[in-house]
Order: structure tokens, then C-alpha cells, then sequence
């Protein structure tokens, strides 16, 4: 019981750890959200779809936050495949996001293919 404990709490740290440290470069978001390419063609590998999954998870984050302040698209549906779409081509297309924050770039990809309309 004591050393399932002990296993548990080791996770969490681990996890939490791994967590807190986020994305720092756009260059490290891409490589996750290249996974999703692998996914949408069947050929992917259980780290492919952790890192699909992560990069999925971080582009929604950054777009509930500032969805209808930085960028609009709340009025558009948009799938899961198709947000990782936008930021990957979009950081493919501007490789000066690969060295900034990787919510800068998913802050780019967004307000170019959702920009506010003009007030």
C-alpha cells in the first residue's frame, strides 16, 4: 500500500513537472502538432497520439483564452485536425514563429485565418 503511494505521488510530481514546463518554442509545438499528420493518414504510433493530443489541447487553450479579443472565430466551427492544420502551415509558412513562444504563433496562425472584423 505504502510503495503504491509512494508510486502515485512520484507520478504527479512527474507529471506536473512535465506540465508546468509547457511549450516554450513554437519549433516545439509544431513537432507535436506534425504528429497530426500521422493520426489523420492511420499511421500513427502511441507517442504520435500523445503529442497530437497535446498539441490539440495547447491550440484550444490559447484559443479559449483569447478567441474574440486577439483573433475571431467563434463564429466558425472549426475540427480538432483542422486547428493543428492552421498553426502547422502557418509556422511552416512563417519560420520566424519557430524561436518565439509557441502561443505567439498560435496567436499569428489564428488572427491570420480569423482576423476581428474592423469596429
Amino acid at each position: 500500500m505504502k510503495a503504491k503511494l509512494v508510486a502515485a505521488i512520484l507520478m504527479i510530481a512527474v507529471a506536473s513537472t512535465a506540465f508546468a514546463r509547457g511549450f516554450h518554442t513554437g519549433a516545439e509545438l509544431k513537432t507535436l502538432c506534425d504528429a497530426d499528420i500521422r493520426v489523420s493518414m492511420g499511421a500513427a504510433t502511441a507517442e504520435d497520439l500523445r503529442d497530437d493530443t497535446l498539441c490539440i489541447a495547447y491550440i484550444q487553450g490559447v484559443v479559449d483564452a483569447l478567441d474574440g479579443h486577439a483573433f475571431c472565430s467563434t463564429d466558425r466551427l472549426v475540427g480538432t485536425q483542422v486547428i493543428a492544420a492552421i498553426v502547422r502551415n502557418f509556422i511552416n509558412r512563417n519560420p520566424q514563429y519557430l524561436n518565439q513562444t509557441a502561443s505567439q504563433g498560435v496567436v499569428g496562425a489564428f488572427q491570420h485565418e480569423f482576423p476581428c472584423p474592423k469596429k
